[in-house]
């Protein structure tokens, strides 16, 4: 009766000890939702970007991913979030006139965008420009799928020289299983002549 009991005992503590294990694992690699990714180039554009995050990319349609986290969260500091890509193209125009700059975003492998999150663009326009609209949303997108978000970005420029749009872009990449907000902070370019 003892061997008996005894024999049991061990049987359920180490099915305990394994359900302890397992339990660990799925929760070491279950995928929790972030806030943003560091900075994020993609291969097409690397060669084409111009300065650094607030400074002007040269325009004339030229443009990088310049993802930049507003806050930390996904990948580890320093490091690609593989989750998305964020490319903007910066424009070159008339003084006076409007252009149209361009922020798009692609998921990355295995990602998909989320339309039903409460996506938006919000520009801090500096001085010496004008926007049609300073916050963009989902109706306001060029191309909002599964597969990219696009926003054209109305600018004026008051007068002739170079400017940085600071911006703040908020969206959401999902697997089949779970769903991560971003929010990144981005610049547009606009060269007005």
């Amino acid at each position: 009766m003892n061997r008996v009991s005894l024999s049991a005992l061990s049987v359920v503590a180490i099915a305990a000890g394994s359900l302890v294990a397992i339990t660990a694992c799925s929760k070491a690699t279950k995928s929790e939702p972030s806030g943003a990714g560091p900075a994020v180039r993609t291969p097409a554009t690397e060669g084409a970007r111009g300065g650094a995050m607030g400074t002007p990319t040269g325009g004339g349609g030229e443009g990088g991913a310049i993802g930049m986290p507003a806050d930390k969260g996904g990948a580890a500091p320093g490091g690609p979030d593989d989750q998305f890509a964020v490319e903007t193209v910066g424009v070159t125009g008339a003084a006076g006139a409007e252009s149209i700059a361009r922020v798009v975003v692609r998921p990355g492998k295995g990602f998909h965008m989320n339309k039903d999150y409460p996506t938006k663009l919000t520009l801090e326009v500096p001085a010496g420009v004008t926007t049609a609209k300073a916050v963009l949303e989902p109706t306001d997108a060029e191309t909002f799928d599964d597969s990219q978000l696009a926003f054209a970005v109305k600018l004026t420029a008051a007068a002739a020289g170079d400017y940085s749009v600071p911006a703040t872009l908020k969206f959401a990449v999902c697997t089949d299983s779970t769903c991560n907000p971003k929010k990144t902070s981005i610049a547009l370019s606009l060269k007005a002549q």
